[in-house]
């Protein structure tokens, strides 16, 4: 999604400090892999809100991802379910500045009711951001899943959490917004990065967005677009596409946001 999208405020624990409203957003995205008998669902939805003039802010979020059983070769109808869901608190301290702080649960289960790898873990994310400065940049930075851990699943199988460090910086001119945004996997050694723009038309009715990711240190390149439709900044719905890069999504990632913003 664009980092216009409900669904960005919570990968920062620091940012709702900084809202004057409510926000309310669910997504969903779909991944085609060209089989009638296997697919993956995200949803994704939060809340934040700011109190006593933007110095409080709490957000959370629940996210499903799940994979079907499908007969493709190697995976031999392996079925595939991850659960997380966080709660986020933060303060600002003076007019554009705010720290934050989250806890994580996250559950995996990979085979269903086979269990080839399943486990549950309990993790921490700290965030700083830094907003609107001039009327035009904020920066952002995450380190998350702090705890590290292993989820084991009894069977011989076991999977290292990945701890990882998010940072992001945006230009915001009213009618262009361009971002450049990173992640370190801290385990493996690599950076994924992504740069984009979205382009305000029609008072901000209209947003048009385009971008690029790089995974693993731009071994993969995945072209991204999207548009989102906005009344008055209060309710939106956008669309968002990824290209496909592998067999898991043949078809593309594709993605769907409602939004809603209560208040000022």
């Amino acid at each position: 999604m664009s980092c216009l999208s409900v669904s960005s405020l919570c990968r920062n624990p620091a940012i709702a400090a900084q809202l004057e409203h409510i926000n309310f957003g669910i997504s969903s995205g779909l991944i085609g892999i060209g089989s009638d008998e296997g697919h993956i669902l995200d949803i994704t939805a939060l809340a934040g809100t700011s109190l006593y003039k933007k110095h409080l802010g709490l957000s959370g979020g629940f996210k499903y991802k799940g994979l079907s059983d499908i007969a493709y070769p190697g995976l031999n109808n392996i079925a595939y379910s991850e659960i997380l869901a966080e709660l986020n608190a933060s303060v600002g301290f003076f007019k554009y500045f705010s720290i934050g702080a989250g806890g994580i649960f996250q559950q995996w289960n990979v085979g269903g009711d086979r269990n080839y790898l399943s486990g549950k873990n309990y993790n921490f994310k700290v965030g700083l951001y830094v907003h609107k400065i001039a009327k035009i940049l904020s920066i952002g930075m995450v380190a998350e899943n702090l705890f590290g851990g292993k989820v084991d699943s009894g069977n011989g199988f076991s999977e290292e959490i990945i701890k990882k460090i998010n940072f992001s910086i945006s230009f915001d001119t009213k009618i262009i917004e361009t971002g450049l945004q990173g992640e370190y996997i801290i385990n493996a050694g690599f950076f994924n990065t992504g740069i984009g723009c979205s382009l305000f038309l029609f008072k901000r009715i209209l947003h048009i967005s385009m971008g690029c990711l790089f995974k693993e240190n731009f071994m993969t390149i995945i072209p991204t677009a999207g548009f989102q439709f906005a009344i008055k900044e209060l309710y939106g719905i956008e669309y968002a596409f990824q290209y496909p890069v592998s067999f898991l999504d043949s078809y593309g990632r594709h993605y769907v946001e409602l939004n809603v913003k209560f208040g000022k």
